[in-house]
């Protein structure tokens, strides 16, 4: 999780400390904005590619792939929101308004709990092709567009309704106007297995999840698939290409995610934890790092992607160089004119 601005005021008590902590929180912001305004453009160029192909969306695969685009794009606008509006420390009168601004936004809720749910889209979308796989008939029959749908409102749901719970109540405002947030716990034992049970939730469940699919799928494929008819098969190396692109996705979400994780594991544990160090921060970039990654995958790995890509960008120019080529073999040549 991230530290406050508050917490980190808290840290620094001599004039010297204060100017670090300026510079420190300034360099932080910059590079906070500039991973959400590479992740909001990536994703947003994710999402015409695939909106715009109809060849992709035919796929359940890349509904879920687009729903995984929308989510990190509003991870990344949140992301650049709360680095522009951050808690300077500036006490303000406790009423209800405030009470609220700081129990749903300097918590960074919508953020941390997008970022959850972007990770539970990632584990339906590899259940989903782990289940075409494995369980081909089944998934024909029973995956149905409506069942897709429920399950991305789903996936948008969890990750909000499971940061409400736990932070909501954890920050308030003080008596003297201070809004502090992960603050208010009955006692360190509560504070510390929740602590946990928000690891489990945010990644161990999914490392899981993702680690049961991924051994259970090339099983299934070493088993089931003939290598001279998968070499010869279009259907088969392309779907072969579809879980190669999310296997290097899902362990590219493990590495973003296992640091901070880690970090705040050993907190959690008892371990002495500084949250301002220079390791914490490059933990929480880290996370953040995550929903800029995935455009970039796809480009160079998603064959599919990539030739919807050519399409979308090179249509309006292969248009005219083919109606061109076609009136040019109409037309008679030199040669026959005379």
């Amino acid at each position: 999780m991230e530290s406050t601005s508050a917490a980190t005021w808290q840290q620094a008590d001599s004039f010297d400390d204060q100017a670090n902590v300026i510079l420190s929180t300034d360099l932080l912001t910059a590079i906070y904005i500039s991973i959400g305004c590479l992740g909001l453009t990536g994703n947003l160029l994710v999402s015409v590619i695939i909106s715009q192909s109809k060849q992709m969306r035919k796929h359940r695969a890349n509904i879920f792939i687009l729903n995984q685009s929308v989510l990190d794009g509003s991870v990344a606008v949140f992301l650049i929101l709360t680095s522009v509006y951050e808690d300077d420390g500036t006490l303000q009168p406790k009423t209800v308004a405030y009470e609220l601004l700081c129990r749903l936004w300097r918590t960074k809720m919508p953020l941390w709990g997008l970022l959850v749910s972007s990770s539970y889209n990632l584990v339906v979308l590899t259940v989903e092709r782990y289940l075409s796989i494995v369980y081909p008939i089944w998934h024909k029959v029973n995956f149905t567009l409506p069942k897709v749908k429920l399950t991305i409102v789903l996936t948008w749901i969890i990750g909000l309704i499971y940061n409400i719970a736990y932070m909501t109540p954890t920050a308030t405002v003080q008596r003297n106007g201070r809004c502090t947030v992960y603050s208010v716990w009955p006692d360190l034992t509560t504070q510390r297995a929740v602590g946990v049970l928000t690891i489990a939730v945010q990644f161990v469940i999914p490392l899981v999840a993702l680690s049961v699919c991924y051994g259970r799928m090339a099983k299934a494929i070493t088993q089931r698939i003939n290598p001279t008819e998968t070499r010869s098969s279009k259907i088969s190396r392309a779907r072969k290409n579809v879980i190669k692109t999310l296997f290097v996705v899902s362990v590219c979400f493990v590495f973003c995610w296992i640091w901070n994780q880690t970090f705040y594991l050993m907190f959690n544990l008892g371990a002495s934890s500084d949250f301002t160090s220079s390791f914490y921060h490059f933990t929480v970039i880290m996370v953040f790092c995550n929903c800029c990654i995935n455009p970039f995958i796809y480009v160079v790995q998603y064959k599919q992607f990539q030739n919807s890509l050519i399409e979308v960008f090179c249509k309006n120019k292969i248009q005219p160089m083919e109606a061109t080529t076609e009136r040019t073999n109409n037309e008679p040549n030199a040669s026959s004119r005379y």
